[in-house]
Formats: structure tokens, sequence, C-alpha cells
């Protein structure tokens, strides 16, 4: 799972409460934290044994604990283990809810919110497992007693609820049911901090018992489930034995939220929960009972693991990602201007609901932004060229967006156009908000936006927000919605068509020429380095070997959502627009009847490829000047002299014909 076992601490506790847990089997005896563990019953606030948190006579508990974080390794014959695996730091706690009795006397609403307080107490209630459940706790007053105790003493103390649907086969989401159970049927928006987990057999299959409905998001083995029992009083120091239900599907999610919560301590309660939830894809077959639903599919481990890991990796240091001194970042060339401490020279941190970096590059220290977006697989740097042109009159801003170049992001398979957008306003927000939002119009930070293939749509959908507050025109660059959907059905072709991996970049720079990917060799030579990465270690095959940085084929489910509506956005965007296009046939019917109305400008370059900027930088640069000049982004307004008081303007007269005498003809001068 990325990361050696068992866990080097524990540093953030959590609870089991049910029937106590067994502390004789060997398996249990050095799991359990004694001092913190307790047991609160309806008769008592302590039982009669002599420890806290013992099991009665029920082995329902032990089994539970043991699920969860039963010993492993060394001399163990009962071939089970704990989730958790060996207690290093702070060991879980035990509540005993039902007493010496175990189940068979039930336990009352009140002793368990008892409970979840103790938990909260003890510095244990970061996950708590609430294997139980009934129809007892359908009255008014019993509802809001438990809903209260959750949300005021594990919700709020930053923990994780994960309780089990339940045995009757019933929906949970039918408050009418007869045998609807608390408290999984919290699982909705009451409790935001509660799991309740399904109980699927071998084949993945909906167990018979279990309980469903779409408020039950994951589901977990929960059919003949072998963990460690009751000692009979320490005649048998390593039993085990199996159970089946939904108590027994609960721990293995409680289990794993115990390992994330203390692999990633800076990870929160609610990170943790989503990361289990959004990873719970496999679907689940419900064979017994097919009109049955679950709002998630099944528990991985792996998956959470991974979505954790990456949702607290600490953003970029922008300081570090420096590029060298008197190296322009986005031309690649020396540049004998350039500042150590520039911060033309340093990638942005966006930190907000982002949760990430992205990595800009920059050139030019004056006018216009002119901000750049590049197309699928590509990086900033596909500008380099571009920039080495205009630098001197405007500033250059080009980021790697979400999954390309150096970019970090919580989550960088999100490739959906809302997100992206998102991105692009929040890295604009994050360079220049804060001065174009003052109330000064000298502070406004004149702005155009430009892009390439996907970077253009997303240009397109980010002005379409009205956020970008100083946004003075948009310039998109072969991209038209109506070629683009009817290529979409080829792309995947294209794709797998690429070679999966190179010996270096000089023969990924010239594949990229010798196929026509890019017609320019010293941009390709600059581009390509970073669209590419090592191949991952462990394939001894790959081993050296250059593999490309960005998931393309991941982006498939949100190809059509970058286009769809592309052009009517476009022509509807109330700024100066221009359409550069390597061919007349590329236009769809809105952008001809939109160009035939003068709504915007078109270009053609009929000697560069689908990469415009890559293959003609200069010409790029040259009709984004004349853009930029035309409308006067970032210049001056135009200002028409006056006469001075009291002198008579001299009006222009329009010359017509000068007729000459004795002549038949006019001559026109």
């Amino acid at each position: 799972m990325g990361t050696s076992m068992p866990l080097s601490s524990v540093t953030r506790a959590g609870t089991i409460v049910d029937t106590g847990a067994d502390f004789m089997n060997y398996n249990v005896a050095n799991q359990v934290d004694r001092e913190r563990s307790t047991t609160i019953t309806i008769s008592s606030q302590r039982s009669s044994n002599s420890e806290g948190g013992r099991a009665g006579f029920s082995s329902h508990g032990t089994h539970v604990f043991g699920t969860i974080a039963s010993a492993w390794g060394g001399n163990d014959p009962s071939g089970v283990a704990g989730i958790l695996g060996p207690a290093i730091g702070r060991k879980p706690v035990s509540c005993n809810v039902f007493g010496q009795n175990g189940d068979a006397d039930g336990a009352s609403i009140s002793d368990i919110v008892r409970c979840l307080a103790h938990a909260r107490q003890r510095d244990a209630h970061w996950v708590v497992n609430l294997s139980l459940g009934g129809e007892w706790s359908r009255t008014d007053a019993a509802v809001a007693l438990l809903r209260a105790g959750l949300n005021d003493h594990i919700c709020k103390g930053g923990g994780i609820a994960i309780v089990a649907a339940h045995n009757f086969a019933v929906n949970v989401d039918n408050p009418n049911y007869d045998k609807a159970t608390y408290p999984a049927a919290y699982a909705g928006d009451e409790v935001p901090c509660l799991i309740a987990v399904a109980s699927i057999d071998q084949g993945d299959m909906l167990s018979s018992f279990s309980n469903f409905g779409a408020a039950v998001k994951i589901a977990a083995p929960g059919g003949s489930i072998l963990s460690s029992v009751n000692s009979n009083g320490g005649a048998d120091v390593w039993a085990v034995g199996k159970m089946s239900g939904t108590s027994m599907a609960s721990p293995h999610v409680a289990g794993a939220a115990m390992l994330l919560m203390n692999a990633f301590p800076a990870a929160t309660g609610a990170v943790v929960k989503d990361c289990l939830l959004s990873t719970a894809t496999d679907p689940v077959r419900f064979v017994y009972n097919p009109n049955a639903n679950l709002g998630g599919g099944i528990l991985n481990v792996q998956a959470a693991y991974d979505c954790v890991q990456q949702a607290v990796a600490p953003p970029l240091d922008c300081a570090a990602r420096r590029i060298p001194p008197c190296v322009d970042a986005a031309s690649g060339v020396a540049d004998p201007a350039c500042n150590v401490n520039s911060t033309s020279y340093w990638c942005v941190a966006v930190d907000d609901q982002r949760k990430g970096s992205f990595n800009v590059y920059t050139a030019g220290s004056s006018g216009a932004v002119v901000l750049c977006l590049h197309g699928g697989g590509y990086t900033g740097l596909t500008w380099s060229l571009v920039a080495k042109h205009l630098k001197d009159r405007y500033r250059v801003v080009a980021p790697d967006l979400r999954s390309h170049g150096e970019t970090s992001t919580a989550d960088d398979l999100d490739f959906s156009a809302e997100t992206m957008m998102r991105d692009v306003v929040e890295v604009w927000k994050a360079l220049f908000g804060s001065s174009s939002n003052s109330s000064s119009s000298s502070n406004r930070v004149p702005t155009l936006l430009v892009g390439h293939s996907m970077g253009g749509a997303l240009a397109v959908w980010a002005a379409a927000t009205k956020e970008i507050t100083g946004l003075d025109g948009v310039v998109v660059i072969d991209v038209v919605e109506g070629t683009a959907l009817a290529a979409l059905p080829h792309m995947m072709g294209v794709l797998n068509s690429r070679p999966a991996m190179f010996q270096s970049v000089q023969a990924a720079a010239e594949w990229a020429v010798r196929s026509g990917i890019c017609k320019n060799r010293e941009l390709a030579g600059l581009s390509l380095p970073s669209q590419l990465q090592q191949a991952p270690a462990g394939d001894a095959a790959a081993a050296g070997m250059l593999t490309w940085r960005t998931p393309l084929t991941a982006s498939r489910p949100h190809w059509e959502g970058w286009y769809r509506g592309l052009s009517d956005t476009f022509l509807s965007l109330p700024v100066p627009k221009m359409l550069l296009l390597a061919g007349t046939d590329r236009l769809d019917k809105s952008l001809t009847i939109g160009q035939m109305q003068g709504k915007f400008q078109l270009v053609l370059m009929p000697t560069a490829g689908h990469a415009i900027q890559e293959d003609e930088p200069g010409k790029t640069a040259e009709h984004l000047q004349q853009f930029l000049h035309r409308f006067r982004i970032g210049e001056p307004p135009m200002v028409i002299p006056r006469a001075p008081p009291g002198v008579r303007p001299v009006l222009p007269v329009a010359a017509g014909p000068l007729l000459v005498k004795d002549s038949t003809v006019d001559a026109a001068v």
C-alpha cells in the first residue's frame, strides 16, 4: 500500500463500542488500551468485571475488535490478522455497552451516547465502530439523542463513525419501514461524519441479510468472517471463530479508517471519509435481492490510501521550483536582465479548494497579461517561443494545467471542464486578483486569454464566468466544437498509436518532428522534456525509460464536456475575439454564421499543423500583437485632439471628381 507495515506509530486512537473485548485472548491482550477502556451499562457505569471494557458472555465484541486490531506475526497460530496491525503507540479502546450478559440484554441509547462521550474525553474518538443498531431507537426522542451524541462527540471532534447497516434486508432510506434501523439510517446529511456499511459475500454479492439503500455508500466482507473470539476464560488463548453480519463488515471499514488516520496524521476525518467513499467504486452484485441498491461500491483500501496520500501531500515549495538564475522560464534562453529573486521565475501556489500548486512559467515584466493555456498533454512550455517574441511588451503567463507538467493537485485525475476552468480562474486570481479587484481602475490588470485545443475550450469557459475582471479579449487556437466532437470517437486510437516509452528526450523530440506532431525542432526540444517522466520503478523492462507524464486516456469521460456548447459560448463573450485555425474546413455552422456577421476575427494559418503556436511561433506572436494593439489591450485609450476654445474646427471635405475643361471625361484625383 505504499508504506511499510505495521504502522510506525499510532497517535489517533479509535473506540469499538460493542459487547467488550476478551483481554485473555492473546490476539487482543496487548492490542487494547485497558486503562482507557470502560463498561457503561443500563444498571451501572462500571461492570462487575475487574476491568472496564472486558467482554461478557458474548464474543461479538471480541470478533469485531479482532477484525480491526488483532495482533499478527511472531508465533501466532491463530491465522487471523487485524487491519491496523500490532499496536505501537496509542491502542484502540473497548467500550462495553451491553454488560456481562452481552447482546442478550441489549443496550440503551443513553449508554451508547455516554460511551461516545467517553471516547471523546479519552481522545479515542478518531474512528468509532458501532456494529449495533435496532428498532428500539425509532422513537423521536431516541433518534434525536443518538444523532446529537454522534455529532457532538465524534463529528465535531474531527472523527468518523463507522456503523453496521444491520441485517433485516431492508432499505434504510425508508423511514417508515418498521425495521429501518439507527444509527445506519443517519447515513445521509444528519450525521456528516457517519459511514453505514453493507455486507458482501464471496463473489461480491450483497449478503442476503444485509440492509441497503442509497444512504449506504460502501460495502465490505461480512459473510463467514474469521476473527478472534472469547477464550473461554483463558482455556483457549488463541481462540478464533467465524461470524456473519453487517457487524462483521463494519470493522473492515473502521480498520481501514484507523489505518489511514494514523498513516497520514495531517488528514482530517472528512478527508479520510471522502477517500473511503469516493474510491469504493467496484460494483456490488445484487443476486439475492435484484431490487436492492447501494450508494457506492466495495471498500478499496489501496485506492483510499492513494487518495488520502494525494490529498495531504504538501503543496509545491515554489521557492524550490525556481528556474535557474538568468534563464528565462518561458523562452528557455539566457536573459541578462533576470533577477535571482524575481517572482517571474517562481511557480504560484493555489491552496484553497484547488488543493494544490500550479507551476506557472512567466516572461516579461510589464504590459498587458497574456494568459496562455496549453492543450491536453502539452505544458506551459508549448508557449516558449511565442513568449520570446511577446515578452518585451507584454507579461506572458503560461501555467501547467492539472495533471500536466510540474503542477500537483489533490486529484490530478479530475479532468472535468468545471474543475479545470476553476483552476484557470483561481490561478489568475492568485496572481492578479487582489490588484484587479481594487476600487481604483488604475489597478485593473488588462488580460488576454489565449488557449490551444483543450486550453482554448478552458479559456472560453473561464471567460464566461466573468470572474477574470481584467479580461479584455479571448483568442482560441485550432479548436472548434463541431470538429472536436466529430473527432472524439477516433481519439483513443490516436493516443494508443503514440509510443508508450522513449529511451531519451532526444528520441521523443525526433519522433514528434518525424510524426508531424511538432514541425519545429527547436520547440520540440524545449517542450517535450516537460511532457515526459521516468517510468515507474519496479518494471524491469522499462528501467531508464521515459513515459508520458499526463494520463490522457483517463480524461476520456470528460472530452465531450470540454467542447459541448463551446461555439455558442465563444460567440456570446462580450469581449473582442479571435480564432486561429489551420484550415477553413474546421469552422462549424455556428462559427461560420458568426464569422459572416463579424462577431470575431478569423485568421487562417494553413502552413501549420494542429499545434499552431509550436509550428509557427513567430507568426502566432505577430497575430497576437496585432490583436492586442488593434483593441488597445493594456494601452492607454486613444485621444482625439480637440480645437482650442474659440477656434472653429476645420472640417475635412470629401474629394470628388475633378472636372477638366473641354474634356469629355471626368478624371478622378
